[in-house]
């Protein structure tokens, strides 16, 4: 560019400088040397100026071509970055269209299987709702029942406490009455061996009397044993009029039997009040007479005892004659309608053994 200046200025010189244009000789005579210097001095620096400009421009070029090649790089670069970008944000959206589709489906199954769940806990709460009323109820009655039980206990206590203040007062009681026996019968110079052996022969007297009664009853129980057995091998002749007479004459045996047994009760309470009434005077000669006049009262209260049982297996007794009744009336019809056919095996046997043999056992314990 410089040289294209100085080019350019060397044209301008000769063309002042040509003699072909008389005017310009003219003007360019009228300058003087100096002034040519001055100028050419000025063109000089404006020269070197414009080199410099130039060379700062060229500089600026350069630089330019080198940010040029550079954005052009740049540009390039991110270009592409953005079409890798671009693909990668296509997957981006392609993968989060998959990714609300699935969560789309979750969330309906999810609500689906919530929904199931609510009314699952719906009727869970409702059941246990219904456990949680049932077992109030329950605990109300069971609170109810402790309160009464607890009432009906206090009750008991207080029973229990009056029986015991009952038991105590019948202890002295006795205690007071055996010293006074004793007493008496020291006055009465009656020693405890006689006592005791009149009371013995009393009592073996009475045992004797209810041994014959309990053989009676025994016999009629085996006589009634033998024609259930009769029956039961094919002997169906008279049976009901035999089995009524069997049950009226049992009925009546047992219920003399219950007479006598009253009676001699009776008897015995009179017997030991007669004989407190007579020893009652008497003075206390020893310890071991009122030791055997208790055992002989214990003894007593023990047979008591043993008639209670008798009168309830003799009711047991009159319950399964009727059932033995009414089996034997069922063998009959049977046995009527068909007379080849053999009785089948009855129960009553077995349970008048059984009765058979509690009443010998309540015979050994009176024994």
């Amino acid at each position: 560019m410089l040289s294209v200046t100085v080019a350019a200025l060397a044209c301008l010189w000769l063309a002042r400088a040509s003699p072909a244009d008389p005017h310009g000789l003219r003007t360019l005579n009228g300058y003087t040397n100096k002034e040519l210097g001055s100028i050419l001095a000025s063109i000089d620096e404006r020269l070197r100026v414009l080199d410099t400009i130039s060379a700062v421009q060229a500089k600026q070029a350069r630089r330019l071509d080198v940010i040029q090649d550079k954005l052009d790089r740049v540009e390039t670069a991110l270009s592409l970055k953005l079409e890798r970008a671009q693909l990668a944000a296509e997957r981006l959206e392609h993968r989060l269209h998959m990714l609300q589709t699935s969560v789309q489906n979750s969330i309906k199954e999810s609500g689906e299987t919530i929904e199931k769940s609510h009314t699952k806990i719906v009727e869970v709460a409702q059941n246990l709702t219904n456990h949680i009323i049932s077992h109030t109820h329950l605990l109300q009655k069971v609170s109810g029942a402790y309160a009464d039980t607890w009432r009906r206990g206090l009750l008991l206590e207080s029973l229990v406490r009056d029986g015991m203040s009952l038991v105590n007062v019948t202890r002295r009681e006795l205690a007071d009455g055996l010293r006074a026996l004793a007493r008496r019968q020291r006055d009465a110079r009656i020693t405890s061996a006689d006592l005791e052996a009149s009371f013995s022969r009393r009592l073996q007297d009475n045992t004797y009397k209810f041994d014959l009664k309990m053989q009676e009853v025994l016999d009629a129980q085996k006589r009634f044993v033998d024609s259930c057995q009769r029956v039961q091998l094919d002997d169906p002749t008279h049976v009901a009029d035999v089995l009524d007479k069997l049950i009226d004459s049992l009925i009546n045996k047992t219920a003399s039997t219950f007479r006598e047994l009253q009676n001699i009760q009776v008897n015995m309470r009179n017997h030991d009040t007669k004989v407190m009434k007579l020893i009652g005077n008497r003075p206390i000669q020893g310890d071991g007479a009122c030791k055997r006049l208790e055992t002989i009262f214990r003894n007593s209260s023990h047979s008591a005892f043993s008639e209670k049982e008798l009168q309830q297996l003799t009711e047991k007794f009159i319950a399964l004659t009727n059932r033995a009744d009414a089996a034997l009336q069922k063998l009959e019809v049977r046995v009527t309608e068909d007379a080849v056919e053999p009785a089948p095996p009855s129960d009553v046997t077995a349970a008048a053994d059984q009765l058979l043999l509690k009443l010998k056992g309540i015979k050994y314990e009176l024994e």
